[in-house]
Parts: structure tokens; sequence; C-alpha cells
């Protein structure tokens, strides 16, 4: 089936009607419903470096989003299948589970920044500097 779907055009014009297919709204609704916790964050932060189990090269101040991609969430999430998201690996919290907040980044910025600024905001800090001190710590 085909559903339609209003959404707001660009000036403040009326809206438009935009059809899309039932499998284009199926994916949509999964990917929008792939999140993982601040917990599940920073489990998977700990297991970075040489007392972890993953990447253990990894260095704070060095190691970018992008690198931790590459070396760790794409080798943890790979089947023989293909790769899967990072997400569904922790079962059913983190695949079917309507995100709070959306997080953007920058693929060259220090990974321990990203978790920095996503623990600091859920702690309701305005900066993030101080939790990233004491993640360097870990």
């Amino acid at each position: 089936s085909i559903d339609m779907v209003e959404r707001p055009r660009e000036n403040s014009q009326p809206l438009c009607r935009t059809y899309r297919s039932e499998a284009w709204l199926t994916k949509v609704e999964a990917l929008a419903n792939r999140s993982i916790s601040v917990g599940e964050l920073l489990d998977f932060y700990s297991k970075l470096g040489p007392c972890g189990d993953v990447m253990p090269h990894y260095n704070p101040l060095r190691h970018t989003t992008n690198d931790i991609t590459r070396s760790a969430i794409i080798p943890l999430s790979y089947k023989t299948d293909g790769g899967v998201a990072y997400a569904s690996l922790l079962g059913d919290s983190g695949s079917h589970r309507m995100p709070g907040c959306m997080v953007s980044h920058d693929w060259q910025n220090l990974f321990v920044h990203l978790v920095a600024a996503i623990v600091a905001d859920a702690l309701g800090f305005d900066e993030y500097h101080r939790v990233a001190e004491r993640l360097l710590t870990v």
C-alpha cells in the first residue's frame, strides 16, 4: 500500500503531498527507532583501549569518530552475510526504541569528545569538558 505523507515546503508555502511506498515507510520507522542509551554508549567506550577487549590501541587523544567506526564498530557489527547496525546487537533495547534526542557529529572530531558531549547533555551540563577529562581517566 502507499500512504500519503504531508511535509512542509521551504519558505512556509502550503504543504505538498508526497506518496511513499509501504517499504519506504517501514524502513524509515526502523531507522527512527534505532538507538543506544547513554549507559550502552559508556559500556562500549569502556571496552576501548588496552584494558578493554575492543581496539586495544585506542588513544582518546588521537582517535576520531571515524577511527572508532572503522576499527571497532564495523568489525563488531560484521556478520557472515554482511554488516548490521551496532544498535541491533544490543537486543531489543537498541533496535526498537525511539531515541530521546538525535546526535549529530563530525567524523574527524575525537571520539572521546562525542561521548563526553552526549554524557554531559544527559546529565544536564552546558559544557562537556569536565566529562571529557573524566573519560580520559577511564
